[in-house]
């Protein structure tokens, strides 16, 4: 379903709408247009492969085909009916466990302060959804001052790198609740894999002590 959020004339008189989109349903064919555009495109020449796998995996939530194992939260800026920004959102419904991510801007429409008309909604509806946690990670130090006001923090501190937007009434933190679900004390359980289950790897998973050693795979 898609929902406008919040219409609202910005400094310079354009109109603002902000609209978030939570499969299953239909969405605009210029959203999706926007989104596979917007995906990294500022290193995607480096990265085509990995990206074109990304974009198959966004076309494959925008279309509901995860909904009965996932929720995903796309949420959008549009600047006179031009999209201008992005995130999203998605996680578990069985764990809870959720990523956070995809964030872009145009070019053309950064320090109009749209990151942030996307990430007050966005936290707002993480903490009503059934998610528990999510997890991100960021190179670029404005971003991660960004976030940390969001109410993200960053997992081993410092100034940039893995980050948490997490509800602390199971465990105060990350490592907390990663040493709670990694603890070594219960049977071992084997059974079929589903969508819902790419939260619990990456990036929660990743992110553990034991996996996560300066910021690369061991």
């Amino acid at each position: 379903m898609l929902t406008v959020l919040k219409e609202a004339r910005m400094a310079d008189g354009k109109l603002l709408r902000v609209t978030r989109f939570r499969p299953p349903g239909e969405y605009p064919l210029a959203m999706w247009r926007y989104l596979m555009e917007a995906f990294k495109c500022d290193d995607h020449r480096r990265n085509f492969i990995q990206h074109a796998y990304w974009r198959l995996d966004y076309r494959e939530r925008l279309d509901g085909h995860y909904a009965d194992y996932t929720e995903d939260n796309f949420y959008c800026a549009q600047v006179d009916d031009v999209y201008a920004a992005s995130l999203w959102f998605g996680y578990s419904k069985r764990s809870g466990r959720g990523n956070f991510g995809n964030v872009y801007t145009m070019p053309a429409y950064r320090r109009r302060g749209l990151m942030t008309e996307l990430l007050l909604p966005c936290v707002e509806e993480f903490a009503a959804s059934q998610a528990k946690m999510l997890c991100c990670s960021s190179g670029n130090p404005y971003a991660v001052v960004s976030y940390c006001k969001a109410g993200f923090r960053l997992i081993y501190g410092g100034e940039k790198g893995p980050l948490c937007l997490m509800k602390t009434d199971e465990a105060p933190n990350f490592l907390a609740a990663a040493e709670q679900a990694f603890a070594g004390k219960s049977i071992a359980l084997l059974r079929p894999g589903h969508p819902g289950d790419q939260f619990d790897c990456d990036k929660f998973l990743y992110y553990t002590p034991s996996i996560y050693q300066g910021g690369r795979h061991v």
